[in-house]
């Protein structure tokens, strides 16, 4: 039988001088008669393997000169002019994510060689600590929405324990990650080992496993030879992806299509799998120049050789590769990388330093088992394995360690939140604006000794710029706290900072904070928040209960009632659309209210509010609008609905402060969260009027003999019926 030529291994300090690890069992040139044939052995020999033959009498099936790899449980054969074939003899049921080896670690027995050569060391290449983040080439705004995929190629061998779900549970949980994150599980293809480019995050959970030329003994050694050369061994990455072959045709036709070509020398065929070879991702990735990436495939005995690691070394650049040496039990995998993504998403740790807080019972000499190839019952032996890591230069950030929080819940600042700010827009006054934001990934001392700094910027102007926020000083205006259940990491509190006048009629603007890790190098987070919300919902209870929400993109309101038979709509033409429920007209009606007709419709569905319609009745003159918002004669093209829900613009907290008419008083807010404002009414016609802000220091809601408008503001979509004119007597 001819064995296989040796693999050349080698390894550079830089990305592109990294020697490839020679591919093998790839022919010269493709034959359709040897694939057929190929095919029929593995057909056999598969059924053999099935029904409780040995690798011995598989092996007496293949011709002379078919080379052969070999584990316990697999043998992989070629034939010049076909693909190589991969025949399974696992029969296990254990949860392990891979075959099974040969040969173990270093724990092997006395009697066993271990050649330096047969095995990959942990590798983690020497690099500088420039820390940066992944995904930091694509620009401040990009970089944000990092993604992330995960594939889960056997869920159903891994169940709960497939470590997917670890990488999901802290990545989901993640600003950065959150509605990118991708996972490729059902009916995968080969394509989907091929569009990495994209992806800050990729885990792959799968089978692994090594396979050798053929060994034999020598003495009382095991020995490899293949032509006078020893220790030929080579990595396969299990793909789930099924090529559903069942006849000779099937194959040949597979391997024939021009769209296949570049798969053709980087795969092997088991029965109903395609096997990656590393040689796989070198094909695919070498040229893309990949940069700041995180690659796992958490698979059996990737690290058993250097051929898979020497590949990720030479297509990833300032990157992290994550990779089992010998075989590993799901059950030991999952804790691992559970600690993994909490350090790496939670703690916002960069990778390297992910790693090296798993604790080491749950990354080193975890159990792991080879069989004995001198034992003549196929003995188990037990070994350990451990989760190795390969840094291709400097290290990365998975998430950007820098969180804008919303001042009042704390929560992350998204976009479309209404931010609080303390003052009148347009007054010539500035603003006053709480921040606070976590800064992560690092201690008190690391914050320091790197001597990183913040800068925020609002609207476009720099409110700090490179602030020095450690240590802590007395009276410099600022809060360092510890986060909230994190080892990780300080929370800054910036109580009234000057932001400068706001624009009447702004509506938003943008907040933006970085945290300069190196005079180069930075995390950012930016988000553009409402500050002056126009769509608003309000809801009257008295007698009656009454909802109206505006849109202030339509300029549409809708007006929902229990006592009503239908909702009302109203668009900014003062069109009001009602749904007419009769048999021999039924649907929705548009009306024009500016008629005899409308007025009168008008003033029946006002009354249904049973509120006074005048804010001077209601609050009196001082400091506040006297506009009439439901005017007894409503004017064409007026939304009747508009002033109601513009009230929180024209009842303030800094009118009511100023007016005599009221009394100011605090309260603990709602949330339970600071304090919010009350002010009574107590004379004029402002009497018995209750008036409370809520903690964004918007109006929440106004009482008056025993009627309450609750306001809530938020991003309202109220879009009109499409409609039939009804037309009213204008008389």
């Amino acid at each position: 039988m001819v064995l296989v030529c040796t693999l050349v291994f080698g390894c550079g300090n830089e990305h592109k001088s990294v020697q490839q690890p020679e591919n093998y069992m790839v022919s010269k040139e493709l034959d359709k008669a040897i694939i057929g044939q190929s095919w029929e052995l593995l057909e056999k020999a598969q059924q053999l393997a099935d029904t409780g033959s040995t690798i011995n009498d598989v092996l007496a099936l293949l011709p002379e000169d078919a080379q052969i790899m070999v584990n316990n449980n697999s043998l992989v054969y070629f034939l010049e002019g076909g693909v190589p074939m991969l025949v399974s003899f696992d029969k296990t049921k254990k949860r392990i994510k891979g075959n099974g080896a040969i040969f173990g670690n270093a724990s092997l027995p006395p009697s066993i060689s271990t050649n330096n050569a047969l095995f990959a060391k942990p590798y983690i290449q020497a690099a500088s600590q420039e820390v940066n983040v992944v995904g930091y080439e694509r620009g401040e705004y990009k970089r944000q929405k990092k993604e992330a995929l995960l594939v889960s190629a056997y869920p159903r061998d891994f169940g709960g324990y497939d470590d997917v779900i670890s990488a999901a549970e802290y990545l989901s949980d993640q600003n950065n990650y959150t509605g990118s994150i991708v996972l490729r599980s059902q009916n995968l293809s080969l394509a989907d080992y091929t569009d990495w480019q994209k992806y800050d995050l990729v885990h792959v959970s799968s089978h692994g496993e090594r396979l050798c030329g053929y060994p034999f003994e020598v003495g009382d050694k095991i020995e490899i030879t293949t032509a006078g050369e020893s220790n030929f061994c080579g990595t396969v990455l299990k793909s789930g992806v099924k090529h559903g072959y069942t006849t000779i045709q099937e194959m040949q036709d597979f391997f024939f299509k021009p769209e296949n070509y570049n798969y053709i020398d980087h795969i092997v065929i088991g029965w109903e799998d395609f096997y990656l070879k590393p040689s796989f991702f070198t094909q695919f990735y070498l040229a893309a120049n990949l940069n700041n990436k995180i690659w796992v495939f958490s698979a059996c005995e990737m690290g058993q050789r250097s051929d898979m690691q020497t590949t990720i070394q030479s297509v990833l650049k300032d990157s992290h590769f994550f990779y089992w040496q010998n075989t590993v039990n799901a059950e030991d995998a999952f804790p691992a990388f559970q600690e993994f993504y909490k350090n790496l998403a939670f703690e916002g740790l960069d990778a390297k330093k992910a790693y090296e807080k798993i604790p080491p019972n749950l990354k080193r000499n975890l159990p792991s088992e080879f069989v004995d190839p001198k034992g003549e019952n196929k003995d188990t032996i037990e070994t350990t394995t451990q989760l190795l890591h390969l840094q291709t230069g400097k290290p990365r950030h998975g998430i950007e360690v820098i969180e804008l929080l919303h001042p009042i819940h704390e929560t992350i600042l998204q976009e479309g939140d209404l931010y609080p700010l303390n003052g009148d827009f347009g007054d010539g006054q500035t603003e006053l604006m709480e921040v606070k934001l976590d800064l992560l990934g690092y201690t008190k001392e690391e914050f320091i000794q790197k001597g990183m700094t913040l800068s925020l910027f609002v609207r476009g102007q720099a409110i700090l710029d490179h602030f020095v926020f450690l240590p802590d000083m007395p009276n410099d205006g600022i809060m360092v706290k510890k986060i909230p259940n994190k080892e990780y990491g300080v929370r800054l509190i910036f109580d009234g900072m000057e932001i400068g006048d706001i624009p009447k009629d702004l509506e938003k603007m943008e907040v933006k904070g970085y945290l300069h890790l190196d005079d180069e190098r930075f995390s950012i987070h930016s988000e553009m928040v409402n500050i002056n919300p126009k769509d608003v919902r309000v809801t009257a209870r008295g007698t009656n209960t009454v909802t109206i929400t505006y849109d202030n993109d339509t300029g549409a309101s809708k007006f929902q009632s229990a006592s009503a038979p239908s909702d009302v709509y109203m668009d900014t033409k003062g069109l009001v659309y009602v749904y007419v429920d009769r048999p021999q007209d039924r649907g929705w009606k548009k009306i024009n209210m500016s008629g005899y007709m409308g007025q009168q419709m008008a003033s029946k569905m006002m009354k249904i509010l049973d509120l006074p319609m005048d804010v001077d009745i209601l609050l009196g003159k001082e400091g506040l609008s006297s506009e009439v918002p439901f005017p007894t004669t409503p004017k064409p093209g007026k939304n009747l609905f508009k002033p109601l829900v513009n009230w929180p613009n024209q009842i303030t907290q800094a009118k009511l402060s100023r007016s005599p008419n009221f009394e100011r008083r605090e309260t603990t807010c709602p949330s339970g969260k600071g304090d919010c404002l009350v002010f009574y009414g107590i004379q004029g016609r402002s009497k018995g009027v209750v008036i409370h802000f809520n903690e964004l220091g918007k109006l929440e809601r106004m009482k008056y003999k025993g009627q309450t408008l609750t306001y809530n503001y938020g991003d309202y979509t109220v879009n009109v019926p499409l409609a039939k004119e009804l037309k009213l007597p204008s008389f």
